[in-house]
């Protein structure tokens, strides 16, 4: 990694002053770019492409990664997607035995969608171009770095070659797989490389033909996923026998044959054929000093339950409000080591349960095959592990053992909804006085949230600790069920999921993340809000 010079000697530019730099503009740069556009502060992207990649590369999103979009600001309807209902499972000697319920929502969002990556990061561009404090520098190259006592001095390359430092705060290394900024800290992925090689196959012009939900053939001999796209697409994936290349995979003449049992010949458009090996892999910290990594940068999940792209985004609204605090806090360096106290242990359970559904997408044999998904379709006929099986409840949620949060040794539990310090708090459903139904997460803002259920914390803490809260951009609602709402109400819970407990009172206080910083009765409000203050003073 070349160094950084005298300025003369290199006939460096003069610098620019920039609070962040995110080397790195595919999906997960550019949504850290709009969050940090959202919140007001001064951001600079490299990115060496000069325009989008026209071709599908990332395929799902789940209701999580939704919910982070809607957060930094992307409108429901910014690009297109296909809503998927089911996934179903086959096995060559068994049929089918498995299918997992993706339909319906969670936190008032499709629990499963497909989408095109190319249309993402459309809507992503078109909404950095409406704010004016983040700068994107396309065609130029991260060359290297360096820390200096209060700042890190960023080289960077133009598309005409010359040079220029980036004076700026921290560092976000968004650049991928073979990431410059994790090479640059010395952070070396740990994990593993599937041996196996995969054809990835994208048709197009298919509306109307293509399949409407997911299914994996796991064929010992050739495991086969295929999904539809929007816009008329669909997508198969082939693993690669022992014997096969890449070259020979993919040859026209190939892929009629691989995909003849769905398409004819004369019918099929191909939008991409690429062959690809899949990775499991993670680093041993997401950070290093006020260099910070994001995405296929910090963790390569493999795509058997369609996470890599979910995961980044993960990291982005774990990481974006923790920047902005950061740079006015005094005690900026505990807010943003839990960032990789909190996303590395999540990122790490995602990747296992990949390896897990890749087990059993992939089995080596037929006897393994025969074993593995005749124990899957027996335990999907039991009352106790059919849900964990067909509902989605094997995947982890988002809840943290250790970051930023008050752990507590319990939590507070309404008829239907159980609150904890560390965990992401559900989306429900919310009106305003004006009758509005709103998702709750358009409710907060972008700092922290103090949400009272039942009495009104205006009556229970001193106005200048409320003036406190407020200085540095703290928001406060009182919440009643739709049965007792009175003229203090900001906001009715009309399902009755949060604020229904006739017996007591009790207050939650929220992170922009949607993570549950805190939760107490009322009677504990004043010293609850005290110790948060001071934590992001």
């Amino acid at each position: 990694m070349e160094a950084i010079q005298n300025k003369q000697l290199l006939n460096v530019a003069a610098a620019i002053h920039t609070d962040i730099v995110i080397v790195g503009y595919g999906p997960v740069g550019a949504a850290l770019a709009v969050y940090l556009g959202k919140l007001g502060i001064s951001a600079v992207v490299i990115e060496k492409n000069l325009d989008i990649l026209q071709m599908p590369r990332a395929i799902a999103l789940d209701n999580e990664a939704l919910r982070v979009l809607q957060q930094i600001g992307l409108s429901e309807d910014s690009f297109e997607k296909i809503i998927i209902n089911k996934v179903q499972m086959y096995c060559p000697f068994l049929g089918k035995f498995a299918e997992i319920n993706t339909s319906g929502y969670i936190d008032e969002l499709p629990k499963l969608v497909t989408f095109y990556q190319p249309d993402l990061e459309r809507a992503l561009r078109e909404k950095l171009a409406t704010y004016n404090n983040v700068q994107v520098l396309s065609g130029s190259e991260f060359l290297s770095f360096e820390e200096q006592s209060d700042s890190l001095h960023v080289l960077i390359k133009d598309p005409k070659g010359f040079k220029q430092i980036i004076q700026t705060r921290y560092l976000i290394g968004a650049d991928g797989a073979s990431s410059k900024i994790r090479s640059a800290i010395g952070m070396d992925f740990k994990g593993e490389s599937y041996i196996e090689d995969w054809l990835i196959v994208d048709a197009k012009n298919r509306a109307g033909k293509a399949i409407d939900h997911v299914e994996f053939t796991c064929d010992p001999n050739r495991p086969t996923p295929h999904m539809p796209a929007p816009g008329g697409r669909e997508r198969w994936e082939f693993m690669l026998q022992g014997n096969e290349t890449r070259e020979e995979m993919e040859r026209p003449e190939k892929i009629q044959e691989l995909l003849k049992p769905w398409i004819n010949g004369q019918d099929l458009e191909i939008e991409r054929q690429a062959v690809y090996r899949f990775h499991a892999r993670c680093c041993d910290h997401f950070q290093k000093g006020n260099v910070f990594l994001v995405g296929d940068a910090a963790h390569i999940t493999p795509p058997f339950v369609g996470q890599g792209l979910v995961a980044g985004l993960r990291d982005i609204a774990n990481l974006g409000w923790k920047l902005k605090a950061a740079l006015n806090s005094k005690k900026a360096a505990v807010l943003l080591e839990s960032y990789d106290m909190e996303r590395r242990p999540h990122a790490r359970k995602m990747i296992h349960l990949a390896k897990g559904m890749g087990m059993v997408v992939m089995p080596d044999n037929a006897f393994k095959a025969i074993a593995t998904h005749g124990l899957i379709q027996m335990l999907s006929k039991f009352p106790l592990t059919k849900p964990y099986l067909t509902d989605l409840k094997f995947k982890p949620q988002i809840k943290y053992n250790a970051g930023f949060f008050q752990q507590r040794k319990k939590g507070f539990k309404t008829h239907s909804y159980q609150f904890e310090a560390g965990k992401q708090i559900a989306q429900i459903r919310l009106k305003d006085h004006q009758n509005n139904i709103l998702k709750s997460d358009d409710c907060w803002g972008t700092n922290f949230t103090i949400i009272s259920m039942g009495a009104n914390i205006h009556d229970h803490v001193s106005l200048d600790l409320i003036r406190q809260w407020h200085e540095f951009g703290g928001k406060i609602f009182h919440l009643s069920a739709a049965s007792n709402h009175t003229a203090s109400t900001d906001f009715i819970d009309i399902d009755n999921q949060w604020a229904l407990n006739p017996l007591k009172s009790f207050v939650v206080i929220l992170r922009p993340d949607g993570i549950i910083y805190d939760v107490f009765e009322i009677s504990k409000a004043s010293p609850s809000i005290q110790t948060c203050i001071k934590q992001l003073a």
